[in-house]
């Protein structure tokens, strides 16, 4: 019988899908033990298994079993009960914080069409609280500008008092930076005061196809809808309201420590 040099290669390769059609199995009968308000939320994806519910935004283990299983539920359980609980208390915030990260704008926004919109001492330190937590800001652009351009009065409870008085002591006219790794990236809401901390946001991706550019611009402060401390400085500001005054092409390179602890 002649010798196939790439009968091994086969045998491997059959042994491999053997072995991956049984993990799905295992993983396959896990999940049937998965909590029923959870089940529509499961997604399959080349990271794995992820769970992508308001109380539940996770990544499920590989070797899936009915124990995680059991803790995962218990955690969701745990989730949704503490915020259910705040909510029937009148505790917005921890209604709100008590979603999963990427949930948190819907909860505000149900919350501003269910009336908080009528309580302007609360609703903007919402806006405020949430839009300073989020990652995803121009992704979500016209939920954000809805609700900064609210008919609420009294927006500069926005800021704190300090902020308020940083604000009061800003120029007129403002010169203000934004990095960004695609031309669409130029007309968003944050913006920054410092230019190293515009410089750091387009480049802290890491080396990527797109070419990080830092984008310069001017803002009448009458137009500015907050200005929050901190270490990045940042300028909120619808952007129809920037004018932009110059673009800087940087180096496609990583930049992840921010500017303020290489200063230390």
């Amino acid at each position: 019988m002649a010798h196939n040099p790439a009968l091994p290669d086969l045998m491997r390769a059959a042994q491999t899908a053997c072995l991956s059609e049984t993990a799905n199995d295992n993983e396959d009968h896990a999940l049937q033990h998965l909590h029923e308000d959870l089940l529509d939320h499961v997604v399959r994806s080349d990271l794995g298994i992820m769970v992508n519910h308001r109380y539940l935004h996770a990544l499920l283990p590989g070797n899936l079993t009915r124990e995680y299983i059991a803790l995962t539920n218990a955690h969701f359980e745990f989730m949704r009960d503490r915020a259910e609980a705040a909510a029937a208390a009148g505790d917005l915030s921890g209604y709100i914080f008590g979603h999963e990260r990427p949930y948190r704008l819907e909860a505000l926004s149900e919350a501003a069409r269910g009336g908080l919109d009528m309580f302007p001492e609360e609703y903007w330190p919402l806006v405020a609280e949430v839009w300073r937590d989020s990652n995803n800001i121009f992704q979500d652009y016209d939920a954000w500008r809805e609700l900064w351009t609210a008919d609420v009065p009294k927006r500069e409870f926005a800021m704190s008092a300090d902020e308020r008085g940083t604000f009061a002591a800003l120029p007129e006219s403002v010169e203000v930076w934004r990095g960004i790794r695609c031309e669409n990236g130029m007309h968003g809401m944050s913006w920054t005061l410092c230019r190293d901390y515009g410089i750091w946001f387009a480049q802290r991706s890491g080396a990527r196809r797109e070419r990080p550019m830092l984008i310069r611009g001017m803002v009448m402060k009458a137009d500015i809808l907050a200005a929050f401390d901190g270490v990045e400085q940042e300028i909120v500001a619808l952007p129809e309201s920037v004018s932009i005054i110059g673009k800087e092409c940087l180096r496609n390179e990583p930049r992840m420590t921010r500017p303020d602890l290489l200063a230390a």
